[in-house]
């Protein structure tokens, strides 16, 4: 058995976007060989590129660490599409099945998990985000589709909360592109307290910096273009993603 490890990504025409990606992946220090994949990358950076540059070198099972905010989005089920992982996509995709011999390993994204909240109290918490003044409202892309908006909710009520016990504050809310919340979330917050808006996205980008500002014109509040990255806990969250799965395919082997 040889391990390797496959880091999916969204991408970025941004040549700064993929490099914070990959130096976060570096900094991750994993022990297994590793390659780094775009869904919008070019044939050297793709996921049936990645697969078989560690398929060459040797490796049996893949380790796939999905690098998004949320299992519950069309490029998580696309990308379990194009690995074998699900039969049918839910979405439609560009994306076909890759012919691949090695077993595919697939982590779950980011979602509630611990490190990511942390990530953000600490960094509102540098905005000057002040209880008794600001009302917190996260900026989320969200999904078209009713019944899986449904279980992406759950998710990020329960990353609210952490927020929330984190900076000490109750009632933080998060409004959506997908369905479109964000201004009705932002202007009925804004009745009873200033609100504090910030992304809830990996990197900072296309949408930190255009669209939710557009979305957000004409509204009083106060918008942090804030994003995951760059921060070591996305780092420590990849670690241990890799060393969770690779300890079960190595125990597994063993029967």
């Amino acid at each position: 058995m040889n391990i390797g490890v496959l880091v999916i990504g969204h991408g970025s025409p941004d040549p700064h976007w993929t490099r914070m990606v990959e130096d976060t992946v570096r900094a991750a220090g994993l022990s297994y060989v590793t390659f780094v994949a775009f869904l919008e990358g070019n044939e050297q950076t793709s996921i049936a590129g990645g697969i078989d540059r560690l398929e060459r070198q040797g490796v049996t099972d893949i380790v796939v660490v999905p690098l998004f905010i949320s299992s519950f989005t069309t490029h998580v089920n696309e990308i379990q599409y194009a690995l074998g992982i699900v039969e049918h996509p839910s979405f439609e995709t560009d994306l076909a099945p890759i012919p691949h011999s090695a077993h595919i390993h697939f982590c779950e994204p980011m979602n509630d998990h611990r490190l990511i909240s942390e990530i953000m109290v600490e960094k509102i918490d540098r905005q000057g985000f002040t209880a008794n003044r600001h009302g917190l409202i996260l900026a989320a892309h969200g999904v078209n589709d009713e019944a899986i908006f449904r279980m992406y909710a759950k998710t990020m009520d329960r990353i609210v909360k952490q927020i929330g016990e984190g900076l000490g504050v109750s009632g933080v809310e998060y409004g959506t592109f997908y369905p479109a919340t964000l201004r009705h979330t932002v202007a009925h917050v804004g009745e009873l307290m200033e609100p504090f808006v910030v992304p809830y996205f990996l990197s900072e980008g296309h949408f930190t910096k255009k669209v939710i500002p557009a979305k957000l014109d004409g509204l009083r509040c106060d918008y942090r273009g804030i994003a995951l990255l760059p921060h070591r806990n996305v780092a420590l969250w990849i670690r241990e993603q890799v060393e969770a799965m690779a300890t079960l395919v190595l125990q597994c082997s063993f029967y």
